[in-house]
């Protein structure tokens, strides 16, 4: 059997009338096609993505609310003595 590079295909087919050309690229376009769904129908099943439900106004029914000033002091308890203690 005849093994024929890259090369040696594409310059075969270029050597063929444009709508031959054209006849064989359809044909190999096919193949690819019919190869990758194939492919995509026999490889695992990935498990869907799920999308998070937001957050967003969570504890609105809860009575109480927090406010900017609210965060505001909680960052500045938070980081107050960040960098003074030594590991």
């Amino acid at each position: 059997m005849l093994r024929m590079t890259q090369k040696d295909i594409l310059q075969w087919v270029s050597q063929l009338p444009v709508q031959e050309q054209v006849q064989v690229a359809e044909k190999i376009l096919s193949n690819v096609s019919k190869g990758l769904m194939t492919k995509m129908s026999t490889s695992p099943k990935k498990k869907p993505i799920r999308r998070r439900r937001s957050l967003y106004g969570v504890w609105k029914d809860l009575g109480f609310t927090i406010t900017d000033e609210d965060i505001a002091e909680a960052r500045k308890e938070m980081w107050s003595n960040f960098g003074e203690r030594e590991i």
